[in-house]
Order: structure tokens, then sequence, then C-alpha cells
């Protein structure tokens, strides 16, 4: 399991659009980087994740399709 912490903080923006600068960000160029690889290499390894700010109990998966990922919580 991956524990996302802050990485995925609103997964809704975080992972609809990684690109979109944050103003707490010190490096926005590299931020934006690392929250577009993140979830792309999570769906692509099917891996669990929990995150402290993801719906429900915080525990799922990213799935990949239409041009962005979404997170898939697990009941």
């Amino acid at each position: 399991m991956f524990v996302t912490t802050d990485a995925i903080a609103n997964h809704r923006v975080a992972l609809a659009r990684p690109r979109w600068h944050r103003g707490a960000v010190q490096d926005p160029e590299t931020a934006a980087r690392s929250r577009t690889r993140l979830p792309d290499h999570l769906a692509a390894e099917g891996m669990r994740l929990a995150g402290f700010q993801l719906p429900g109990v915080g525990i799922g998966r990213i799935t990949a399709g239409g041009g962005g990922c979404r997170f898939v919580r697990e009941d």
C-alpha cells in the first residue's frame, strides 16, 4: 500500500488537473510533474493507496481513462 499524505490533497483537482499550480509550492513545474507522474504510476501498477484527505475511509485505487485519473474508494 502507498500512503499519499499531501501528494493528493484535493483528489478532484489533483487527479483531473495535475498541472494546475498551487500557491504553497516552491517549484511549480517540478510539483506539476510529480503530481502527474504519481497518479499515472499508481494507476498503471494497480496499487492500493491511503490518504487522509481522500473520500470515504481514504483507501482505494487510482484509475486512468478519459484523459485523466480518478480515485475509486474501497468500502
